[in-house]
């Protein structure tokens, strides 16, 4: 399980895997600050771009990215649990009390 933070909506998404963040996260919108990513026990992740996004005059395409560890500097997702405003879990709209459980090991997804 991972959770993606989308930046502008203050939204946590939780997913099953790292292919499914990669999928639901384009490389361009990771490389803008859009999105920040979290391991199932909110560690921070960074994406590390194997081939990089490409911009255009009028478009841009996203490269190819998978998900590491973060420097140990990061903020874990718990301590910034305060700036997001909700959660989905498969579709499903969760409030932050759910995703600190979820974050806790107290609920399943």
């Amino acid at each position: 399980m991972l959770y993606l933070l989308e930046t502008r909506e203050r939204c946590v998404y939780v997913v099953d895997s790292e292919p499914e963040a990669v999928t639901y996260a384009e490389g361009v919108d990771v490389e803008a600050g859009v999105w920040r990513f979290f391991d199932a026990t909110g560690v921070p992740l960074v994406a590390v771009f194997a081939s990089p996004n490409s911009h255009g005059r009028w478009s841009s395409s996203s490269g190819v990215y998978r998900l590491e560890p973060a420097p140990p500097d990061l903020l874990r997702l718990q301590d910034i649990l305060h700036e997001v405003r909700t959660g989905v879990v498969h579709g499903k709209l969760i409030s932050v009390a759910v995703l600190r459980e979820l974050l806790a090991g107290a609920a399943a997804p």
